[in-house]
């Protein structure tokens, strides 16, 4: 279990690993969220999982003996935020994270919102 607050539900986001962080961007939220240009991130070092095998071939992994936490990551001063979007590719690169749009997608204002 994490606890806090956390990035609201959504789909067509990435999330892409930085050394021990799950970064999340992006994405569209269903009712009032829209277009999200939001970035989360969950470091997997403040979490401890153990195995439990409840039937055959089934596996159950419960965080235990752990702390995690979403942290909501905010540009640094003079930076913009990234712009809203969905239907993205992200990668990463050493220590940075690459955002990708298709360019069809770029054109479009329900995935690229300027």
């Amino acid at each position: 279990m994490v606890n806090g607050p956390g990035p609201c539900g959504r789909y067509s986001h990435t999330v892409t690993l930085v050394g021990s962080n799950l970064f999340v961007f992006g994405g569209f939220g269903p009712g009032t969220e829209g277009y999200l240009n939001d970035i989360w991130a969950l470091d997997l070092n403040r979490c401890t999982f153990t195995s439990h095998f409840h039937e055959p071939f089934l596996l159950d992994i419960l965080a235990v003996n752990s702390n995690p936490v979403w942290e909501l990551y905010e540009p640094a001063p003079g930076d913009r935020r990234p712009l809203p979007r969905s239907g993205h590719v992200s990668v990463t690169i050493r220590d940075r994270i690459i955002v990708f749009v298709p360019l069809i997608l770029a054109l479009s204002p329900h995935y690229n919102i300027l």
